[in-house]
């Protein structure tokens, strides 16, 4: 019952062949939308930086994020903060909350983080660190 010409094709060979047209596709539609939004260097960049720690200065920008590390190493973690300067809800908010975890995010706050305002001042709390003098940091007086 051999018919001639006739092509015969596995499902396991169908099945690869699909997978390999799809992957095709998925990368020529992510590389040309990387290209036409010219994010392609962007994302090389990334992917060259040698740490996650690298990586993540890159991501959050290096000036937010050497803000959010030292805010890290000098504010207990059992207490809670407050950010001023970022839009609510902003990406960076976000960033914030998961660089400064566990410490949590309160309006009754121990600590006032001030990014990127050349003057803050709110009652009952005093400086407590000064990166420069759009970053600093208040502590609330006991």
């Amino acid at each position: 019952m051999g018919g001639r010409g006739m092509i015969v094709i596995s499902r396991q060979r169908l099945f690869q062949a699909i997978f390999v047209i799809w992957v095709v596709l998925w990368a020529n539609f992510t590389i040309r939308d990387l290209v036409k939004a010219g994010r392609l260097f962007e994302y090389r960049d990334l992917l060259l930086r040698p740490s996650a720690e690298a990586k993540r200065s890159y991501v959050f920008g290096d000036r937010f994020y050497e803000f959010l590390k030292i805010c890290d190493t000098k504010i207990p973690r059992s207490l809670n903060y407050e950010i001023v300067g970022l839009e609510d809800g902003s990406l960076d908010q976000r960033r914030a909350a998961y660089l400064l975890y566990p410490r949590l995010e309160s309006a009754a706050a121990d600590y006032i983080l001030v990014y990127n305002l050349p003057s803050f001042e709110r009652k009952s709390y005093k400086s407590f660190l000064v990166i420069d003098k759009h970053r600093y940091v208040l502590k609330r007086e006991r």
